[in-house]
């Protein structure tokens, strides 16, 4: 369905504009862009099997894509001799990058998922999401483009080299600016940042390296905050990590006196050392710092974050803009009880239902029903009357079972939910083994007793 507000995709609808067959489910499209010295560079597809995308020397684009709501916003570029209406940003982007190519350089493919996505087709925007990690990941570099800068400001005067307690004022203007650009406000670019092996920051012709606003600087007396939090920091630094690295002793090294060696002692064993984990993030940790981001279709606030979240999240969850927000928010209240409960957790539930409303925004008599169905599917019931039964016994005796996670509960089989039982029944009687009459009396004993 096309959304009647997104001008360039309807312009694209009516042209008829042909994207070159691919298979999505096993290869991608790259934008080649061939240098014209002064004038316009060529644009035409280049189709890559995603085998052989390790292989090739691509960059990808990392941007937000601006709104389509007038006509304005809209621009026409040429790709395979074929008119394309794209919005604003991305018309300065290849503006600015072409413009800094060379007639003697060789053609460029760059990854732009407004290009090279058939964004009409829902179907192969379905396919390609699975992609994005391995797409971002094997670029030769990430470029994220914050777009034009503002009038009137110096970004020559910030030098990413330069401590920065001296900077210009200027030099801050400028950081302040490129640190709360609305590109850090975008659901897309957690990943897409997080899995870069190589990122540039541009603002029109100026590039910036992305460690710049990663918040922090190592020095060798420890670990430091350069500025207080940004918008920027808050994505670049989510998987920023300190460790300490034992220094070099050089005592026996030393000659000198009394007071050398004692300086010697005093100074630092250890030294901070920042580095980037590579560690997948959990579905609900991910919702709740980075779910307030901003994208277009709400789906994008699971889909957009597959590429960071844990094999078994991602195997678990299935992009499809051929379905509702509904199913979106069912695959993603799915895995958060499943991950929530390893503690055995008994209210997560209804916690877990909260912030994923919040976070796409669905009502409560949107969601129950399929809060409902999804319970039902996992037995959450029957798992919650096995924990509920384990912690008052403990209370009551100091002694309990084994309590198992409701992701645990659903990996066994028939047999073993049985041996676990049994297991249970021996804590209440050892002589001989009640059956679940026995049990479930002996259960209310104990509420009463509580006053429950």
């Amino acid at each position: 369905m096309i959304d009647t507000m997104a001008l360039d995709k309807e312009a694209n609808r009516q042209s008829g504009f042909n994207h070159p067959p691919i298979d999505p489910h096993n290869s991608i499209r790259l934008l080649r862009v061939q240098p014209n010295g002064p004038s316009p560079a060529t644009y035409t597809f280049e189709i890559v099997p995603l085998q052989h995308l390790r292989n090739t020397s691509y960059k990808a684009l990392s941007y937000t894509w601006g709104s389509a709501t007038s006509p304005s916003d809209i621009h026409t570029i040429t790709i395979a001799s074929q008119p394309f209406a794209i919005r604003t940003n991305l018309f300065n982007f290849l503006t600015t990058f072409s413009q800094q190519l060379r007639p003697s350089d060789e053609p460029q493919l760059l990854f732009i998922d407004a290009l090279c996505i058939d964004q009409l087709s829902p179907s192969e925007r379905t396919a390609q999401i699975p992609h994005m990690s391995r797409i971002y990941r094997h670029a030769s570099t990430v470029i994220a483009w914050l777009g034009l800068p503002a009038p009137n400001l110096s970004l020559g005067s910030l030098n990413p080299h330069t401590p920065p307690t001296a900077w210009s004022p200027a030099a801050i203007a400028a950081f302040h600016h490129l640190s709360h650009s609305p590109y850090w406000s975008r659901v897309w670019i957690v990943q897409e940042i997080l899995l870069a092996s190589r990122m540039t920051v541009h603002c029109g012709t100026y590039t910036f390296p992305l460690a710049l606003f990663s918040g922090s600087e190592i020095k060798g007396d420890g670990f430091r905050r350069g500025r207080c939090q940004s918008p920027a920091e808050r994505v670049v630094a989510h998987r920023l990590r300190v460790a300490l690295k034992p220094e070099p002793d050089k005592l026996g090294e030393m000659a000198g006196g009394m007071e050398e060696m004692v300086a010697a002692l005093r100074r630092p064993v250890n030294r901070s050392v920042a580095y980037q984990s590579h560690v997948p993030d959990g579905l609900m940790d991910v919702m709740g710092k980075f779910g307030g981001l901003g994208c277009v279709d709400a789906r994008d606030k699971l889909y957009g974050f597959l590429g960071i979240l844990n094999e078994r999240t991602r195997r678990m969850v299935r992009a499809d803009y051929g379905r509702g927000v509904g199913f979106a928010f069912e695959q993603a209240y799915r895995v958060g009880l499943l991950d929530g409960t390893e503690d055995g957790a008994m209210r997560w539930d209804r916690t877990c239902a909260e912030e994923l409303r919040a976070v796409f925004g669905l009502g409560k008599e949107e969601t129950e029903p399929i809060e409902e169905r999804v319970k039902k599917e996992l037995e959450w019931e029957r798992w919650l009357e096995e924990v509920r039964f384990e912690r008052m016994w403990a209370g009551q005796y100091g002694l309990g079972g084994r309590v198992v996670s409701l992701k645990e509960w659903q990996r066994l089989k028939g047999e073993e939910r049985e041996d676990i039982l049994r297991e249970k029944e021996k804590w209440l009687s050892p002589q001989k083994r009640p059956g679940r009459l026995l049990r479930e009396k002996t259960a209310l004993v104990l509420r009463r007793k509580k006053g429950i």
